[in-house]
């Protein structure tokens, strides 16, 4: 998919020092890339190379919270600029947008991929996919876009 549409990584120093200027350009950033065929994505995933020298600089858990700091600010500023419809990979990532979107209960909807659906909050317009990295074929992300397209928990 990255080599698809238009994705940027969310990157460990501006998380670290910055979380809040680099929520608000990768925000933008989204934003500005919305009207691509494919919906824009944000990624944080490193090759084992680039990841032994991001714990060795900094440790596993003080980058895993700063980029999930960011991914809730990037959701909050998204949402509070009218996207309702979220497609989310990683156990970790799915849990803090849930969190951040306040979703409690939700409507299950059409399996994209075994094991991953679309869900539609029971209380809002929210259309959602949670991904789990173990779930999902490689076509996940493209195939979750057209469902999207279709209807999402309405297809």
């Amino acid at each position: 998919y990255k080599v698809l549409a238009p994705s940027r990584r969310i990157e460990e120093e501006a998380a670290l020092h910055a979380p809040f200027d680099h929520a608000s350009e990768l925000a933008s950033w989204v934003l500005a890339n919305g009207n691509s065929k494919l919906a824009p994505m944000l990624y944080a995933t490193k090759t084992p190379e680039e990841l032994e020298e991001s714990r060795r600089r900094h440790g596993d858990s003080n980058v895993a919270a700063a980029i999930e700091r960011v991914v809730s600010l990037v959701v909050q500023l998204l949402f509070e600029a009218g996207i309702r419809t979220y497609i989310v990979a990683g156990g970790e990532t799915s849990g803090v947008v849930a969190t951040t979107l306040g979703l409690e209960s939700y409507l299950i909807g059409p399996q994209i991929d075994p094991g991953v659906s679309w869900l539609k909050a029971l209380h809002s317009d929210l259309q959602f996919s949670f991904k789990s990295g173990n779930f999902g074929n490689i076509d996940f992300f493209a195939k979750a876009q057209r469902m999207c397209v279709q209807g999402g928990v309405n297809a």
